[in-house]
């Protein structure tokens, strides 16, 4: 095995002061009244996140695909999205009309077996209201907690 040569104490002199050039270098990329009014715990992540954005900077490239994009596409883009907003509103409008549609019938259920078992089944009548009533008071407290989160 071949061992690497030392280093002499000119190479070390240099190592260090460049080392310390770098340091400087990384500390001025905040200015010194900002570092001081900052906690110390936090300075060395401000530091490291400033060095991270200016290389992600330095390194960032150009993708293909945008170079590519004419006013063309755009348009198109554009167009696409008011279609899609269009459908969007759309289908929201049939759930609408779809969940009265579900409402309407139920209080017509209701409303017939309210008139029909009314005068001769009174307490067939209570059986089957009071559970439907639980029910759709059980749906309105989901709705209403499901709203509030």
């Amino acid at each position: 095995m071949a061992k690497k040569p030392e280093k002499t104490d000119q190479q070390k002199l240099s190592s260090i002061k460049s080392d310390s050039e770098e340091n400087k270098k990384e500390e001025s990329v905040i200015p010194d009244e900002i570092l001081e009014q900052m906690p110390e715990e936090e300075r060395g992540r401000v530091i490291s996140i400033m060095k991270q954005t200016m290389f992600s900077g330095i390194m960032s490239r150009k993708n293909p695909i945008a170079e590519k994009i004419t006013e063309g596409h755009i348009d198109k883009m554009i167009d696409e999205s008011a279609k899609d907003s269009e459908r969007e509103y759309k289908d929201k409008n049939n759930q609408r009309l779809f969940t009265l549609g579900i409402v309407f019938l139920g209080v017509l259920l209701l409303i017939f077996l309210t008139v029909y078992l009314a005068k001769s089944h009174e307490e067939t009548l209570m059986n089957i209201i009071i559970p439907i009533l639980a029910f759709l008071g059980g749906m309105g407290a989901g709705y209403g907690i499901a709203k509030k989160t």
